[in-house]
């Protein structure tokens, strides 16, 4: 059943998906300095709470936060909820949640693909749900993607395009059969897009390679996608799945013209950085707050160790590495990255995505299904 949602009973909810080592703890920190500065009222809940006052401490201190370590065996949530009686100083009263869950992108796919689509519970509303049918209940869902991993697989071996892609067209799947048990209709008869606000956000953006690239927000996520930034490819890609004015997304790959959400364009592009960079005077450019450490040369005995390949004969030198990653355990490991004291740092679209999806969910509501325990995912009993 569609329904709309009433934000005088429930707050609007947002959801975060992203790939391990896209900076989701980092991000999740400093947004919480952040909404307070800008005025909002904020509280945190879930079992991942503890880990993440230990990780805004530590931002606050100048400290990169320690990387998660998800098992399957134990999936951390953590919500924000939120709260802002003036929002954009038009007096209106506003109440979110902000849901993360410590899972990566990667273990959705793969052959984890099927116990996280039916095994996994969360809590929605006092039921427990299945995660596609979680993210089909968000009014707005924040996909952050690295821009290391713009031309490398993830750990299950797929690109971010591919996870997403498998990712929407669950979430279509499910959709159309909730809609069928209500309306009789036939499933997979329907090229609606899905109702969601979408934000797609490349994080690390205080990276002097991003940073002083001249790209626009659109262009960044064109890269990390691998479609070429300067061809329409990706407006078609998005146009398939949300609403988006088209004419609206070829003015951002043009000139990086920023777009207010509408109730026919419900997709926005960020370069997020939540660390920050600062102004160097010498150089005359702008400089990443984080300082990463040379590896030390390893010894010539050493140079086809694991440092270079795995046993499997994969690269696992990747540059996303060097922003807190997994730590390795090898004699020549590089030191920790550490975050630049002693100058102002100036964080970059960390608020901004939260307020871009406010905005136009409280102008023009996405009509939700209404999710139920008791509604089957279809062919969860099967065996693939």
């Amino acid at each position: 059943m569609i329904k709309r949602r009433d934000f005088n009973a429930e707050p609007i909810r947002l959801g975060i998906w992203g790939v391990s080592e896209s900076g989701k703890t980092v991000y999740l920190a400093k947004l919480y300095r952040m909404l307070l500065k800008e005025g909002w009222k904020i509280r945190i809940s879930g079992d991942y709470k503890d880990f993440l006052e230990q990780a805004i401490e530590k931002l606050d201190n100048r400290e990169l936060p320690n990387a998660t370590n998800t098992s399957d065996e134990q999936i951390k949530t953590c919500q924000y909820r939120i709260s802002n009686d003036n929002f954009q100083e038009t007096g209106k009263k506003v109440q979110a949640v902000i849901d993360f869950f410590d899972i990566a992108g990667e273990y959705y796919g793969g052959e984890n693909k099927i116990r996280y689509r039916e095994e996994l519970r969360i809590n929605l509303n006092g039921e427990e749900v299945t995660l596609i049918d979680y993210l089909l209940s968000c009014d707005g869902i924040l996909f952050l993607l690295d821009y290391w991993r713009n031309s490398n697989k993830t750990s299950n071996g797929k690109s971010q395009l591919q996870l997403l892609e498998e990712l929407f067209r669950e979430m279509f799947e499910r959709r159309e059969y909730l809609d069928s048990k209500v309306s009789n209709r036939k499933q997979n008869n329907s090229f609606e897009q899905l109702e969601s606000y979408v934000v797609f956000a490349v994080t690390k953006a205080d990276h002097e390679d991003i940073e002083n690239s001249g790209m626009s927000s659109i262009e960044l996520v064109s890269k990390v996608l691998n479609f070429d930034p300067k061809t329409e490819d990706i407006i078609n890609w998005f146009d398939n799945y949300f609403y988006v004015d088209k004419s609206k997304l070829a003015r951002q790959i043009d000139d990086g013209y920023y777009e207010k959400p509408s109730k026919f364009h419900r997709c926005q592009f960020f370069a997020v950085s939540a660390i920050g960079s600062y102004y160097d005077e010498k150089s005359g450019r702008s400089k990443s707050g984080v300082i990463i450490p040379e590896k030390p040369n390893p010894d010539p005995q050493e140079r086809k160790s694991d440092d270079v390949f795995s046993p499997k004969g994969d690269k696992v030198s990747n540059p996303s590495d060097r922003f807190g990653g997994r730590e390795r355990k090898d004699r020549n490991q590089k030191p920790k990255p550490q975050i630049l004291k002693g100058v102002r740092l100036e964080p970059m679209n960390v608020v901004e995505p939260i307020e871009w999806f406010i905005e136009g969910i409280l102008k023009n509501p996405p009509k939700l299904p209404s999710i139920h325990t008791n509604t089957p995912t279809p062919g969860e009993n099967e065996k693939e």
